[in-house]
């Protein structure tokens, strides 16, 4: 949110009037009538003709030249493929300044005269830029694929359209998407997907970890047969940034032996607390747990079972619980933090 220059703040505190605002209600009603014409426009040229005229305008008369500059940038997103004269029209007010300022619409900062420019201009500007982008690429994609064109699939830099694309593909499209061999993580995530890849899928995972590959692995359980997911999910080579959120995962996996046994193994490591969370979550893995409370390699391996037992909502875990911290062969301090928990 920006204030109203300088005139502004002298307004805050004098009662004055500030210079370029407008009451909301009279926002409102130029909106309207901005819209209606926009509207009304019967093509691309007369559009730009309007945006021009709208632009000199804006000096003498902001209100309803700023409304009908935001509203014909928005009409315009409509177009397929604009022409060069229009999108320099549209890139030149990328860095509009706002003439017109009205009340901010948070309570609180409206009762301290706080203003903010009535339109966004420049940032309306660049979204319609970005969607033109957008359809350009899908478009450009679509023709390449068409085509079998490798090369002019790795020319088209835009990971968002290529996604878009992805999730619409044919077969035969997706295996020349594939061919392209995009680096962006979030296209190959889609591509490892849509295609049930496990290759790429344990390309992307053993890469430095990206929200597109957390989004990946978190799809693993559903996108894949349990024992390939399985194989991805505790991967040795798994970059450690997806470690954690792999553990919990498993625990979505259809119960196995193997799954079991890759949790309990890691009870002990740095994402040992992620393990107990899945293991919790499956009452079938408390006979494992309580051999491994009789009998744990190592003290944190004891305390991260312990802790799957806490979490589990289960009656036999919580006797479990009990007898450990009634157990004198067991540490007096992990014995009192049991008692602790079963108050």
């Amino acid at each position: 949110m920006r204030l109203c220059a300088a005139a502004c703040i002298a307004f805050i505190w004098s009662g004055g009037a500030c210079a370029g605002y407008v009451p909301r209600s009279a926002l409102d009603e130029a909106v309207r009538i901005a819209a209606v014409t926009a509207k009304s426009a019967p093509d691309e040229s007369t559009l730009a003709a309007r945006l021009d005229a709208a632009r000199l305008s804006a000096v003498s008369d902001p209100l309803p030249a700023e409304a009908e500059l935001q509203q014909t940038l928005l009409r315009l997103r409509e177009a397929i493929a604009p022409q060069a004269a229009t999108r320099m029209q549209v890139e030149a007010l990328t860095d509009y300044s706002p003439q017109t300022y009205t009340d901010a619409l948070d309570d609180e900062r409206a009762r301290g005269g706080l203003t903010v420019p009535a339109f966004e201009i420049a940032a309306t500007a660049r979204g319609t830029l970005r969607r033109w982008d957008k359809a350009a690429h899908r478009a450009a994609l679509v023709s390449a694929l068409r085509r079998g064109d490798l090369e002019a699939l790795r020319a088209i830099d835009d990971a968002a359209a290529w996604r878009e694309q992805i999730a619409v593909a044919s077969d035969a499209e997706l295996l020349l998407l594939r061919s392209a061999d995009s680096a962006d993580p979030g296209v190959r995530s889609a591509l490892a997907l849509r295609l049930g890849d496990t290759s790429l899928a344990r390309d992307v995972l053993r890469a430095p970890a990206t929200p597109a590959g957390l989004t990946l692995l978190a799809a693993l359980p559903e996108a894949f047969e349990s024992t390939v997911a399985l194989t991805l999910l505790n991967d040795p080579d798994l970059d450690s940034g997806y470690r954690s959120a792999a553990r919990l995962a498993m625990s979505r996996l259809v119960w196995s032996a193997e799954t079991q046994q890759a949790l309990l193994a890691g009870l002990g490591d740095a994402d040992g607390a992620s393990s107990a969370q899945a293991l919790a979550r499956d009452p079938r893995n408390l006979p494992a747990l309580r051999r491994i409370i009789a009998d744990a390699p190592d003290d944190l391996s004891l305390r991260r079972a312990l802790l799957a037992l806490h979490w589990m909502e289960d009656a036999g875990a919580s006797a479990t619980l009990a007898a450990f911290s009634h157990d004198p062969a067991q540490p007096a301090s992990l014995r009192a933090e049991v008692s602790q928990w079963l108050r």
